[in-house]
């Protein structure tokens, strides 16, 4: 559907492929949509070349093609992307970039969102048996920074919209690749594995580098990895604090971390059921 999308706004095909390829290098076959798509790609052809002579013939995939094309420009001054200003020092690095503060709660365009292209690499993080959601993480930061970024989406997004609001306590992070078969998928826990045999693993089957910055080994990440967070258990928020989370998410549990939520004896089995 993206690749047909990006086709109505005016990419060819080879273009919306390659592009697929760099971003998703593995994905499921299907001859049939690859049918579909050479054939719209060949009608939007004919009616940027033949215009309206074909245009009855056909009228639907005109149509879509001119709305596409008129909602383009709309949507691109439009798009922008929330930078959040206090994480990881992004509003003060902006701001020294930029020469010009950064105002609180202000939108930021995505001219601004490309002067820190490289600091954050968006990745696909599996809840295992349940969803999957695409998660931003810093590029380069030790596996403890990247549980705990990963937490704080999956507590933010999943657990607090819950009907009975929770918030992570014990889980596992698998890391794996795009690619690469399950068998390859690695435990970052030192309970499964020693931390320098991670790091080599990582090194040698998916060609993740790491360094030393203050004394801690800090893996750099790309768009290819996907990462399972394995739930074991949770603590339930109270009511006020679920409430709170509605608004101000990360913020609420924060502000209630004052110890490590896997130490705290009020945690329960996480369990869900599918509707």
């Amino acid at each position: 559907l993206a690749v047909a999308t990006m086709i109505l706004h005016g990419k060819p095909l080879e273009e919306c492929l390659k592009h697929c390829a760099d971003k998703r290098p593995f994905v499921l076959e299907n001859i049939g949509f690859q049918r579909q798509i050479a054939e719209l790609e060949s009608i939007l052809h004919k009616l940027k070349t033949k215009g309206a002579a074909v245009r009855n013939q056909f009228q639907s995939h005109w149509t879509l093609y001119e709305q596409a094309n008129k909602s383009l420009k709309a949507l691109q001054q439009a798009k922008r992307i929330r930078i959040a200003d206090n994480e990881n020092g992004f509003a003060t690095k902006l701001t020294s970039i930029t020469d010009r503060p950064v105002l609180a709660n202000t939108p930021h365009s995505k001219s601004e969102y490309d002067v820190l292209a490289g600091v954050k690499v968006e990745i696909e993080l599996l809840i295992p048996g349940l969803c999957t959601m695409e998660v931003r993480i810093p590029r380069e930061c030790t596996i403890p920074e990247l549980k705990r970024c990963l937490i704080q989406h999956t507590n933010a997004n999943l657990l607090s919209r819950d009907m009975h609001p929770c918030k992570v306590a014990k889980a596992w992070v698998v890391v794996a690749m795009f690619g690469y078969d399950d068998m390859y998928d690695i435990p970052l826990e030192v309970e499964a594995v020693e931390l320098k045999v991670q790091l080599k693993r990582i090194k040698s089957m998916f060609g993740l580098t790491s360094r030393i910055i203050n004394g801690l080994p800090h893996v750099v990440w790309n768009e290819r990895c996907r990462f399972a967070l394995v739930i074991f258990s949770v603590v339930r928020l109270p009511t006020q604090i679920a409430s709170k989370m509605s608004t101000d998410s990360l913020k609420a549990m924060d502000d209630q971390d004052d110890e490590d939520p896997a130490l705290s004896p009020d945690q329960v089995p996480w369990t869900f059921c599918h509707e």
